[in-house]
């Protein structure tokens, strides 16, 4: 630049120094005639005296950019170098004002060519152009080549769909002509399904309508003999898909099945499938009902279907009932509109894939679907019309229902045949009780954008039978199981069929990865006839092929979560058990704590509540710290919620107090209460708990019977509360001993709660294993007196526990003391005042040592029985509060309050605890 700008001013330029990085112009060219090159030094030579370091980006290019390099750390003028390496350089400042006039065209445009230079050089994409419109031209240029390229490639493929080749490379047909002249046996019908069509879908099928030709996949035309006894040999699928609009007929003459693509040949009196999507279904109304095993409500619902008028078809199929479901006896002769359709072989009552295989038979263009204890009135269809110009459907809404029974009509639906196909009927991934319904008409607002009415309760009647006779066995929680199919299926893709909905989701051996409807084998048809003369059609088939489970797609631990979180909302929403209790709740505890609040209200686990029902109020106790006082928190907890109608959930945690869970103690199946096995919000932080949980805001009493907690705890416990009959009547209760008397709980009903605890299995074993041991050391005779000697002090027991913080310095102060009180030196007169010659006692301590200088102290004639837990040394030191531990210690419980007289140590729960397990047991404290 220094050259060029001294040309400019008609100066002569110095020859440069051979350290300073130079540009060559050519000989006479200006600064818009050629662009300027940097030749690059190293970095020692890029120094320049005076101005610190020149930066330079890279080694070596043609450098366009305006870039003047300013000497870093420097505030001098600017230095150029230019010329060759034998020309002379000089100083040029452009602040000069001598100089800046002549200069200032001449630097402009090296500037402007300079950062051109730069911009494009040192960009991947440098040789784009500049220029905003020449992008926008070039990009539009590439996706007009790319569009007109993928084009021509449709364009290809769609002249080769015509006579597309299967897998084998054999020609496939436009369409497929079933008669007697031409057949396609079974075995070649289906690889025809499973390779040819799934070739053509890849080929363009979708595509082939808009060019005018006429291919029918993937339900194929397919023919085989049914003769008698060997039709069960000669199966077809039907079913298959409802992508085209297939029909099935059997025909009354021959005994030949025949499946016909194009829907034609249908025998008006033959049993039929007129076409999923409703492609071929008549005008008219047709009356479809499902039934499995409910043989009474079908035998009275069926009567009032038949006296329903305007409808055409009648069509019950019987979901492999035991024994098989009948026409009724006294059907007359002109009566020609019912059918039955039997499916063997099902263990399950799956209400999904039964409703697809009946409104498949389905002929005509509405359609009322019924469960098999719906009673009909005979005026029901006239009052539940769709024309043309409605845009709607009809549907039952349990919602709205009146009372309890009528909840059961949310069933009912009444809808146009290709509404129902047009949304791929219903989702048979649902395979248990639940959302099946409210599925099905989600999708019909949704996806058909249809207007969904109320069927009118008058016209309609649900037959009240119990629970026990529904078809779908083992629903314990309807309401829980309707949250659980629903929440599996948000995690699915959408409900899609005939090779739409690609994923894992398809039917085993679909190759082309795509959702299909159930397949099923038809094994025999016939015609009874009635007492009455009436004849009715019956068709019997059995299932081949149907898609996975919600529970097989998702997979057992995301069913786990699901059914977890489906019984949480049932807790949370209507019974007000806060989130955060729920967390330490396994999906047992959930359903034995769902189950006995369900036992209250008089549910029966169908979700149906009588009227004006009351929900239990809770009573949640947070029971802390030892074993001794967990249990009598316990008693107290299960006493008073016995008393007050209350529903118990205990909050037992495994801490450094005690580390063991309630179920490796107690049989949980007989408690009357759930367990959640931990909590994690403090106290008092919970009493704000309703800030972020509103089933805190049904909490009366939030209270903490902790002296480290709650210093007022050490001097006056409060009453608790008794449940009002309105507003908030929960109960959270913290406490690590007993309630007062004035809480209503007498010592006896206490007694009586602790004792109602069954034992785990492993406690009952140990039990009996002690006590054939103390049988065998006293002749048979079980220990007259128990003595239980709590020695250590809170230093002396080597707890990993924090007492002074837990506790606070007043009860470790009186905590101290009375285990003070309690030393052998003040058992001993005791027990040589209480025991005779020959009786024996049952010694259990916290030391070894003093349990040893007990027996030593005592007289000759007194037999003293040490229990393994006072002798082992294992179980000393924090080791004491592990589960083996505990476990032999719950044992010693057992058998101290079998003594018939307790010599314990003031303030000991473990002391209260067996004295509490047999009210009779007479108990006596020692004093200092």
């Amino acid at each position: 630049p220094t050259m060029a700008r001294a040309q400019l001013q008609g100066r002569a330029t110095p020859a440069a120094s051979s350290d300073q990085p130079q540009l060559a112009l050519a000989p006479g060219a200006g600064p818009r005639e050629q662009a300027p090159v940097l030749i690059p030094q190293s970095a020692q030579q890029n120094k320049v005296a005076g101005q610190g370091n020149l930066t330079f980006q890279r080694a070596s290019y043609v450098d366009h950019s305006s870039a003047m390099y300013r000497s870093a750390g420097s505030s001098g003028p600017y230095r150029w170098a230019a010329g060759s390496r034998n020309t002379q350089t000089s100083t040029f400042d452009p602040r000069s004002d001598s100089s800046m006039k002549a200069s200032r065209t001449g630097w402009r445009t090296l500037q402007q060519w300079s950062r051109t230079a730069a911009s494009e050089l040192s960009k991947p994409w440098a040789l784009l152009p500049q220029s905003r419109k020449r992008r926008v031209l070039l990009y539009t240029l590439l996706f007009l080549s790319v569009f007109i390229y993928w084009l021509c490639l449709e364009d290809e493929d769609a002249k080769n769909i015509g006579a597309p080749s299967d897998v084998s490379g054999e020609t496939f047909p436009k369409q497929v002509h079933v008669g007697d002249s031409e057949r396609i046996e079974a075995s070649d019908a289906s690889d025809i399904t499973a390779a040819s069509v799934s070739q053509m879908k890849r080929r363009g099928l979708r595509d082939a309508e808009k060019l005018g030709v006429t291919v029918d996949a993937p339900s194929l035309a397919v023919s085989a003999d049914v003769k008698g006894a060997e039709s069960v040999a000669t199966k077809q699928h039907v079913l298959n898909t409802h992508e085209a609009q297939a029909s099935l007929s059997v025909w009354e003459d021959d005994s030949v099945l025949s499946v016909a693509a194009d829907g034609s040949g249908t025998d008006p009196s033959a049993i039929s499938s007129c076409g999923q999507h409703g492609g071929s279904a008549a005008p008219g109304v047709a009356l479809v009902a499902v039934c499995m095993n409910r043989h009474a409500t079908y035998a009275a619902a069926i009567k009032t279907w038949l006296r329903a008028a305007d409808v055409d078809e009648i069509i019950v199929v019987d979901w492999s009932s035991e024994p098989p479901l009948e026409p009724p006896a006294e059907i007359p002769r002109s009566e020609s509109r019912l059918r039955f359709i039997r499916v063997e072989g099902e263990k399950q009552w799956v209400l999904s894939r039964a409703f697809n295989l009946g409104l498949a038979f389905a002929c005509h263009d509405v359609v009322v679907r019924l469960d098999c204890d719906y009673e009909l009135a005979p005026d029901f269809v006239a009052h539940h019309a769709l024309d043309e110009t409605m845009h709607s459907f009809y549907a039952g809404n349990w919602k709205r229902a009146r009372n309890a029974n009528e909840a059961h009509l949310n069933g009912a639906l009444v809808l146009r045949l290709r509404d129902f196909w047009g949304v791929g009927g219903y989702d048979e991934r649902i395979q248990t009780y639940g959302w099946d319904d409210e599925d099905l008409y989600d999708r019909l607002q949704q996806k058909r954008s249809l207007k969904r009415l109320d069927v009118n309760p008058d016209l309609l009647q649900h037959i009240a039978h119990a629970d026990s006779g529904r078809a779908q066995a083992g629903v314990r929680f309807a309401k829980v199981q309707v949250d659980y199919n629903r929440l599996l299926l948000e995690k699915l893709p959408s409900w899609k069929t005939g090779g739409v909905a690609k994923g894992s989701d398809a039917v085993e051996g679909d190759d082309e990865g795509c959702v299909l409807l159930s397949r099923y084998d038809i094994e025999r048809r016939e015609s009874v006839s009635t007492s009455s003369g009436g004849a009715v059609r019956k068709l019997q088939v059995r299932n081949a092929a149907k898609p996975r489970s919600l529970l097989e797609l998702s997979g057992s631990a995301a069913a786990r979560d699901q059914w977890l979180l489906s019984l949480g909302r049932r807790l949370h929403d209507e019974h007000s058990v806060p989130w955060d209790v729920m967390m330490g709740m396994d999906a047992k505890n959930r359903e034995k704590l769902l189950s006995r609040l369900l036992t209250f209200l008089g549910d029966d686990g169908s979700g149906s509540l009588p009227q004006n029902a009351e929900h239990a109020a809770l009573f949640i106790l947070h029971a802390k710290f030892g074993l001794g006082s967990r249990l009598l928190a316990l008693a107290s907890a299960m006493g008073f919620s016995k008393v007050h109608r209350m529903q118990l959930i205990v909050i037992w945690e495994r801490d450094v107090h005690l580390d063991v869970a309630f179920e490796e103690l107690f049989d949980l199946s007989e408690a009357p209460f759930a367990i959640s096995s931990f909590f994690k919000t403090g106290y008092p932080d919970v009493k704000h708990s309703d800030k972020w949980d509103s089933a805190w805001k049904n909490f009366a009493q939030i209270c903490s019977f902790l002296t480290g907690e709650d210093w007022r705890a050490a001097f006056s416990k409060p009453l608790l509360m008794a449940p009002a009959q309105t507003g908030p009547r929960h109960i959270y209760w913290k406490s690590d001993t007993l309630l007062s008397p004035q809480n209503g709980v007498s010592w006896p009903e206490l007694g009586a709660q602790l004792h109602s605890l069954k034992s785990a299995q492993y406690i009952d074993e140990l039990l009996h294993k002690r006590l054939d041991m103390i049988s065998s050391h006293t002749s048979g005779r079980f220990p007259e007196h128990g003595v239980h000697m709590r020695t250590l002090s809170s230093t002396e027991e080597r707890l990993d526990i924090d007492y002074v913080r837990t506790f606070g310095k007043r009860v470790v102060a009186e905590l101290d003391q009375a285990r003070q009180a309690s030393s052998v030196a003040n058992f001993i007169p005791v027990l040589r005042r209480t025991i005779a010659d020959g009786e024996h006692v049952l010694v259990v301590s916290d030391s070894t040592a003093a349990a040893s200088a007990a027996r030593d102290a005592l007289k000759s004639g007194v037999a003293i029985v040490l229990t393994p837990f006072g002798d082992a040394a294992a179980c000393s030191g924090p080791l004491a509060r592990t589960p083996s531990c505990v476990q032999e210690a719950l044992v010693d419980l057992h058998l101290l309050g079998r003594t018939a007289s307790l010599i314990g140590s003031r303030n000991s729960s473990f002391t209260l605890a067996a004295a509490l397990l047999q009210t009779q047991t007479h108990l006596s404290f020692i004093d200092a």
